[in-house]
């Protein structure tokens, strides 16, 4: 019973300093020593991503106190996917996204992709 007791105690101890250290790296202001400030953004990033946060964006770090409104990100462009697909003269399998993109010779020869 004694060593379930001291197990339980050094996990919640453990645990506890965890969360300390944890805390530490996400308030402490660390521009004073360029070491932890780039330790610290590090950890933020990989805090984010380790339990899927959005991590704070560069405006709001800049301005904790302020609230932003009306900030509007442009669009990504993303490539979009092939739908079809055709052989050319030397027996080269190529990929277009629309039909104009394929020469008139092989427009014939060319077969849609299954996109699912």
């Amino acid at each position: 019973m004694k060593k379930i007791v001291s197990f339980l105690l050094w996990s919640v101890c453990f645990v506890v300093l965890l969360a300390i250290g944890d805390q530490f790296l996400l308030r402490y202001p660390g521009k004073s020593v360029p070491v932890l400030h780039e330790f610290q953004q590090f950890y933020r990033s990989f805090r984010s991503r380790l339990l899927d946060t959005e991590p704070p964006s560069p405006v709001e770090q800049a301005s904790p106190g302020r609230q932003v409104q009306n900030v509007s990100v442009p669009p990504v462009a993303t490539p979009q996917a092939p739908q079809y697909v055709y052989v050319d003269q030397d027996g080269q399998l190529n990929f277009a996204v629309s039909l104009d993109e394929i020469p008139r010779a092989f427009r014939d020869g060319a077969q849609p992709l299954n996109n699912q």
